[in-house]
């Protein structure tokens, strides 16, 4: 979830401005990465690299190819390391050794005369000092390396360099990470609160060099009226996931089981936002569930169990979720089918149903990034009685210079904010951008419109946020 502030009044430049040089806070899994990052090869791994055959590649557009968790969110992967090192960023400052991005494959000292023959040991990556390199040089119609099947991994290896996340990933049997969340709101009519917001601390062991890994987040959660910084990790704390992941399987294949939550529609970082308010998923879901699902590349699918959680003070839910979709290197297309269906008792032990179907687009032209999702919820209160409505959402960001965007995001549904019958539309204009490696900050004018039966209501203001994770 993306922290965020909401600022109003003459002094919004000053507030803004102060807490930014104190606290940066997280980023979660962000669909419209995968469009922006679609074509770019070198976004992920070395440039040039062989294909294996189709049982043991693991290229993908999916969740895991940034994060340990194939849902998404969470931890990255060393691959999603990469990515924000190299790719996610405006400047790299070589005071703070920052990384820079690989050279295009016809530079690189590895892709030699003696191509195929095993090298004593892996060659080092050639980079540039462009910080906007031009995409073109890294896409698949600039290198055709991906069009040969490598015969074996030595042959494979000869086309990485030394730092590729391949050999990270098999080198680190211990990797951490986490985010900061910083957030401030001042809402008409109603005084401002700035307060250091959450915390999400992961660890990730790996038992085994490849397969298998244990994976644990915690996650520390603040509020408005408790402005010591410490205050974080006294309010709330409690388990973000934990589980067990068996994964690098024959096409790509994974399962899983423990504590998560599963993948579902077109995630968005705010979960404020209108979508995320509706389908009820929250900063706090979490679920007892088994999933097994698989990514050979362009399509992906998974399926997930849940179960009533280990505890009464967990999430007593039960049911499946599916989801199938595809992500395609022409033009970052996206699709994404996704179904939940889930029971949960309430205080007398009657079991009351969920069930919403997401179908979600997107795709990326230019500097264009759009995405859209149309979310059908059905949610029973109490036995034979329901919420049922339609949530549209579309967000758009244009990129203006590096990797900094103009945004626009908006939200319509036929009912209420809280589900009941009337309607509510959701508006958000700003900025966003990813100044250095790990770090973003987004400013955006928001306006919302809800209507419960006959009785309407608006807000608006200025939201801000900031985070930095690693």
């Amino acid at each position: 979830m993306i922290a965020k502030m909401r600022l109003a009044g003459a002094g919004w430049f000053r507030i803004v401005l102060f807490p930014c040089l104190l606290w940066v806070a997280p980023v979660f899994s962000q669909p419209w990465l995968a469009n922006h990052q679609a074509q770019n090869c070198a976004a992920c791994h070395s440039p040039s690299r062989l294909n294996l055959p189709a049982a043991k590649r693991r290229c993908t557009l999916s969740c895991q190819g940034c994060h340990v968790n194939p849902n998404g969110g969470g931890l990255r992967s060393r691959y999603g390391v990469w990515n924000q090192q190299r790719w996610q960023r405006s400047f790299a400052l070589d005071a703070l050794h920052h990384k820079k991005a690989p050279a295009p494959a016809g530079k690189q000292s590895y892709l030699n005369a003696a191509k195929g023959k095993p090298k004593s040991k892996p060659v080092p990556l050639v980079e540039t000092d462009e910080l906007e390199p031009t995409l073109s040089e890294y896409n698949k119609y600039s290198d055709d390396a991906w069009k040969s099947t490598a015969l074996n991994y030595a042959e494979f290896k000869t086309h990485m360099s030394d730092v590729d996340p391949y050999h990270e990933e098999r080198a680190m049997p211990i990797q951490a990470g986490g985010d900061f969340r910083y957030f401030i709101i001042a809402q008409d009519g109603q005084p401002t609160h700035a307060w250091f917001m959450g915390a999400d601390l992961g660890v990730r062991v790996r038992p085994t060099p490849e397969m298998l890994s244990l994976v644990f987040e915690s996650r520390f959660l603040n509020q408005p009226t408790n402005t010591s910084p410490l205050a974080v990790f006294t309010s709330e704390a409690r388990v973000r996931s934990a589980y067990v992941l068996v994964d690098d399987l024959p096409y790509n294949t994974h399962v899983m089981y423990g504590l998560y939550r599963p993948m579902f529609g077109l995630y968005h970082p705010d979960h404020t936002a209108l979508g995320q308010v509706l389908s009820g998923l929250t900063q706090r879901s979490v679920f007892h569930a088994i999933g097994i699902g698989s990514a050979p590349n362009v399509p992906f699918l998974n399926a997930h169990l849940i179960f009533p959680g280990p505890t009464t003070s967990a999430d007593q839910s039960s049911g499946f979720v599916i989801n199938l979709g595809g992500r395609w290197v022409t033009a970052g297309i996206s699709l994404l089918i996704s179904y939940w269906s889930t029971t949960t008792p309430d205080a007398l032990a009657a079991n009351l149903q969920r069930k919403m179907l997401s179908v979600s687009i997107g795709t990326e032209i230019d500097r264009l990034i759009f995405n859209s999702e149309l979310l059908r919820f059905e949610k029973e209160f109490q036995p034979g009685n329901f919420d049922r409505g339609t949530v549209w959402s579309n967000r758009v960001k244009y990129r203006f210079w590096r990797e900094q965007y103009l945004v626009l995001n908006h939200a319509f549904s036929n009912t209420a904010r809280n589900g009941k019958a009337g309607s509510s539309n959701e508006f958000m204009l700003g900025a966003m951008g990813y100044l250095l490696p790990g770090t973003q900050a987004e400013l955006l004018y928001v306006r919302r419109y809800n209507l419960v039966g006959s009785t309407p209501s608006t807000e608006s203001g200025i939201q801000f946020q900031t985070h930095i994770y690693f």
